[in-house]
């Protein structure tokens, strides 16, 4: 805009010539004034472009030392680099000159994330699911165990979240959900067979039998079923001739498969 005042004063001014100024002698008075209207503006509009080249100046001079929001404005994260930030947001100092930035940054990964990666509060809400998971083995007692007599794993190899009680053998989880549940039966009593539960608030869920042909035979299987918290769960005899000896191989396991929402 200044550009273009100047070349429309330059441009009157050129008309006046000094041929002009000769043949008339002396200058008309109101052309007089015109002209020094006119030089009071081409002043001020010097004055103005003055101005704006000075912030200009500044403006560069602040591009130059702060690179970095230079770059923040031109390129956005990937998703990798959104992983990386909140990997070490936590990890990194921040200045106060520096801290508006970096919130800046963050909440326009967390908007891309949003957009690229829509499942990701999915993912973080199946992290949030609790651990909750044992394997035990080696039968307490282990041979001639009566009808409704517990089979008690003594050894408790894995005990995620602690709700497997090894000295009884009962599992109380203190989350409601869907639980998978693995019983293996090792049982050497040639010519002889048993029958087990699984057992969910004293009601039988699911049965194993086992029949020893020859020395040794193995049975059992998986059951999924749904548990409430404080509900005990153990496995138990449920058909025996009286006659039986359960390997240590034997073993009873279980996992939180997903909690009730």
């Amino acid at each position: 805009m200044a550009i273009t005042k100047f070349v429309i004063i330059f441009a009157f001014i050129g008309c006046i010539t000094s041929e002009d100024l000769e043949n008339h002698g002396i200058l008309n008075e109101a052309c007089s004034d015109d002209i020094q209207a006119l030089r009071m503006e081409l002043t001020a509009l010097r004055e103005e472009v003055l101005h704006q080249k000075e912030e200009i100046k500044e403006l560069k001079e602040e591009v130059a030392r702060k690179p970095d929001k230079c770059e923040q404005i031109q390129s956005y994260p990937t998703a990798d680099e959104t992983v990386e930030s909140f990997q070490t947001q936590n990890e990194t100092p921040h200045t106060e000159e520096g801290s508006n930035s970096s919130h800046l940054k963050q909440d326009r990964r967390i908007r891309r994330q949003e957009l690229t990666h829509p499942t990701s509060g999915r993912v973080q809400q199946t992290a949030m699911v609790p651990r909750i998971a044992f394997h035990a083995n080696s039968p307490k007692d282990h041979s001639n165990l009566a009808v409704h007599q517990n089979l008690i794993f003594d050894n408790a190899i894995t005990n995620f979240g602690n709700k497997y009680h090894h000295a009884t053998g009962v599992f109380t989880p203190d989350v409601s959900g869907v639980y998978v549940f693995y019983v293996q039966l090792v049982m050497c009593a040639t010519g002889h067979s048993v029958n087990t539960e699984l057992v969910v608030e004293g009601v039988g869920r699911a049965g194993h039998f086992v029949y020893s042909k020859e020395v040794c035979a193995n049975g059992g299987g998986m059951t999924i079923v749904h548990v409430n918290t404080g509900d005990s769960v153990w496995v138990r005899l449920s058909v025996s001739d009286g006659v039986n000896a359960f390997g240590w191989e034997s073993s009873f396991s279980g996992f939180l498969l997903y909690e009730d929402q």
